[in-house]
């Protein structure tokens, strides 16, 4: 009778153990709209920093036309981050530059106030219940 116990607790321990093995971390894909002063960014970047306590990398995409995606590795991990956005000027009846540019493709001057930038205050909660949520950001003058 002992074994069969031994045999039971052993069993129990291993169902138990299987659903210890690594976890893959809860992520978000993150998109919207930008605009600033009721206009869309034509040309931009947004980027998304860990605030403290959120354990994950820091994250980011293009605006074109106005909308952007982050969804690189499954998209942003769970947690808060601090939110950053630049806008770049186009030329007057220009198109942005292609999605995929180099360090070395000339973009507009950076017209957008510090506090959307280097002073920003916005933040996300992004929360790993959700696949797939839209933020959009009306930034005012």
């Amino acid at each position: 009778m002992s074994d069969h116990r031994t045999c039971l607790v052993v069993l129990l321990a291993m169902l138990v153990c299987v659903g210890c093995g690594p976890h893959k971390p809860e992520r978000s894909i993150v998109f919207g709209k930008v605009t600033y002063d009721g206009k869309i960014i034509g040309d931009g970047q947004i980027s998304f920093t860990p605030k403290e306590g959120t354990k994950a990398p820091r994250g980011g995409s293009r605006i074109i036309n106005g909308e952007y995606r982050v969804e690189n590795k499954g998209g942003l991990l769970t947690g808060e981050y601090t939110v950053r956005i630049e806008g770049y000027e186009l030329a007057e009846g220009a198109s942005p530059p292609p999605a995929i540019i180099s360090i070395d493709t000339p973009r507009g001057k950076q017209y957008l106030p510090e506090k959307y930038d280097s002073r920003s205050k916005l933040e996300i909660t992004v929360s790993g219940e959700v696949g797939e949520f839209e933020k959009n950001f009306d930034l005012e003058k």
